[in-house]
């Protein structure tokens, strides 16, 4: 069996920094990024989303960290995810 990466959709998404770290990993210094992309329910429930995906931005991969949260009395959706850690 062989596994790999597809495109599951194209979302329109504000970005915004959210955080970043420093650590050692095998010897290794790494640096992590968080961000928060903000986008619109209907569309990431339409991809269906989830934390087994991965954003896609400015050429860089980023782990989807939690499962997308809908805003309370909006018509948005917040999908945190992180570069700079194992894809």
């Amino acid at each position: 069996m062989t596994s790999g990466w597809a495109s599951i959709g194209q979302l329109w998404c504000r970005a915004e920094y959210i955080g970043g770290t420093e650590g050692e990993a095998r010897g290794a210094v790494r640096a992590t990024v968080r961000y928060r992309f903000t986008t619109l329910s209907a569309a990431v429930e339409e991809i269906g989303v989830t934390v087994r995906d991965r954003v896609v931005w400015n050429g860089e991969n980023y782990n989807v960290r939690e499962v997308p949260r809908r805003l309370a009395r909006r018509v948005e959706t917040e999908i945190i995810a992180e570069a700079g850690v194992s894809q």
